[in-house]
């Protein structure tokens, strides 16, 4: 995005840029900004996050959430980019997928110049049927009849099935519109539906243990970039891809799930300050007390550090045109 978009820096701005992160942090209140409304996952994770990680950074500033929904959470990265002041008082933290909006058409931002702090856990989404259903594993899928459940375009789950119709042909019907999860889990155990894709298999086990547990549910298939060893014989996605232009297609999918629970800082923050709140989420990270609420809340805790985040996005961006093109046509914008 043109400098243009940015917010001009006055003298007095610029001269603060200079203080040391231990006088700038004293006394101050630092601010991390929640895409989405207060109550659900992401909200979560931002307030526990500000719960701990203040002592953890020189001065031990006061850190407080402020929730700003809208369009998926792309209105608080839009501020993160364009808005927010860049002296190290603001982070924010919003959907996974966000990063690869600008290359489906859908916004006007370039994740690569935000600051990454990085992701409090990289995750693996599954797709699940109704244990009525005759399918196993993906490959059933290719002949039995199977109805998947979506919650909207643009959504995870309406993205997977799209690309498993359109890229690795599968014959699905996508049923989509369902509030959220928990309306289609009770579609399948209804019998409305036979499954659906794009679920976090952390938010299965914390939200329907007791289905896994007995058997009403099951996992036909895993979409994470490394096999999740807590499922290691579930066939992996990318398994499914005929050649390499499906595995980019794939990508673009699956690659944004490394950064699951994402927390960035505006373009152009002072470094040494950047550098301050990235060593401080490191440590918050390993703090017993974060650990201890985190593993309390059922929250899934396996940290990926802002160089990982950055190397994630520069792959995505370096995705072929053409193949860009298709993708964009396979997820169903």
């Amino acid at each position: 995005m043109a400098a243009s978009l940015f917010p001009v820096w006055s003298n007095a701005s610029a001269q603060t840029a200079t203080t040391p992160p231990a006088d700038f942090y004293k006394g101050r209140t630092l601010s991390i900004v929640v895409g989405f409304s207060a109550g659900g996952s992401f909200d979560l994770y931002g307030r526990t996050l500000a719960r701990h990680m203040g002592r953890h950074i020189s001065g031990n500033p006061t850190i407080v959430v402020q929730n700003m929904p809208g369009a998926g959470s792309l209105k608080s990265v839009d501020y993160l980019y364009t808005v927010a002041p860049r002296d190290g008082s603001v982070i924010a933290t919003f959907n996974h997928t966000v990063p690869i909006e600008p290359l489906l058409g859908r916004a006007k931002f370039d994740p690569r110049q935000l600051e990454w702090i990085g992701s409090v856990a990289s995750e693996s989404s599954v797709c699940i049927a109704s244990a009525r259903s005759p399918v196993a594993s993906l490959d059933d899928l290719r002949r039995v009849s199977f109805t998947i459940g979506g919650t909207g375009r643009g959504s995870d789950t309406d993205m997977f099935a799209n690309v498993f119709k359109s890229t690795l042909g599968l014959p699905l019907r996508l049923v989509t519109g369902y509030p959220g999860t928990s309306e289609m889990i009770l579609a399948v155990q209804r019998g409305e539906l036979d499954g659906f894709c794009g679920i976090f298999y952390s938010s299965l086990l914390s939200g329907f243990p007791e289905l896994l547990a007995t058997g009403q549910i099951k996992i036909i298939g895993q979409a994470a970039i490394t096999r999740d060893p807590a499922m290691p014989h579930v066939p992996m996605v990318f398994d499914y891809a005929k050649n390499e232009r499906e595995r980019q297609i794939l990508m673009l999918l699956i690659g944004p799930q490394v950064m699951a629970r994402p927390f960035a800082m505006p373009p152009g923050t002072p470094a040494a300050r950047l550098e301050t709140i990235r060593r401080a989420f490191e440590a918050t990270m390993a703090d017993p007390a974060f650990l201890a609420e985190t593993t309390s809340s059922r929250m899934a805790v396996s940290p990926v550090g802002a160089a990982r985040v950055a190397e994630v996005i520069e792959q995505l961006y370096r995705t072929p045109p053409d193949v860009l093109a298709e993708a964009i046509k396979a997820f169903g914008d």
